[in-house]
């Protein structure tokens, strides 16, 4: 889609013997956009059309401020500078700043996940899947989930900020026992692909509910 798009905009705005610049801005505006996506915890089919599934990281949450705010401002500046090298220079920091946030998400997943894995076997709890991704806005506080091999799951949550390496596990029901009928569901199949597995299963009041986890 960037080489005709980059063909379009470079024809509107009279500039065809820049083409080659606008196909690369462009082309960096789709892919950074996925590669974004895919460190969400949804993540993103990057693989298409091979394979429908999503690559997700879950380092940062779908909506962080301290991600978007550093890129605004850059991009506020170069449009208030009227494309100054000031703004200029001042957009380079906002994108350094928020790629710098990014790699920290990363950095503060794989150390909640380090003390989660221990707490875990420390409490004598099985999990055939660990997922470890920050509550909303922020990379402080985060949410582990751990699917058991029996069907049942525990959650619990662990700040940057608490001292000592514990984390208090809640166990909850999965619905295993609801799995064989459910699963010949399409939508149901579907959640629990998207999901990755970090799926529930309940029924109550005359109703059948998968959730996503």
């Amino acid at each position: 889609f960037s080489l005709p798009f980059a063909a379009l905009v470079a024809r509107l705005q009279g500039e065809w013997g820049h083409w080659r610049r606008w196909w690369l801005a462009l082309w960096l505006v789709l892919v950074t956009h996925a590669l974004l996506d895919a460190m969400t915890v949804y993540g993103t089919q990057l693989a298409l059309p091979w394979t429908d599934r999503p690559y997700g990281m879950g380092s940062i949450f779908i909506i962080d401020p301290l991600y978007t705010l550093p890129l605004l401002a850059g991009v506020l500046a170069v449009l208030l500078t009227r494309g100054s090298r000031r703004g200029h220079a001042l957009n380079t920091a906002g994108l350094l700043l928020s790629c710098t946030y990014l790699a920290w998400s990363v950095a503060a997943q794989q150390q909640v996940e380090r003390i989660a894995r221990a707490a875990r076997v420390e409490q004598g709890i099985e999990a055939r899947r660990l997922l470890v991704t920050p509550t909303a806005f922020n990379t402080v506080l985060w949410r582990i989930v751990a699917m058991g091999s029996t069907g049942d799951y525990h959650e619990g949550y662990r700040s940057l900020l608490d001292d000592g390496s514990g984390i208090t596990f809640r166990r909850f029901d999965g619905g295993a026992a609801l799995a064989p009928a459910l699963l010949d569901i399409a939508g149901v199949r579907r959640i629990a692909a998207l999901s990755g597995g970090f799926y529930k299963l309940s029924d109550g009041d005359g109703r059948l509910r998968v959730t996503d986890l």
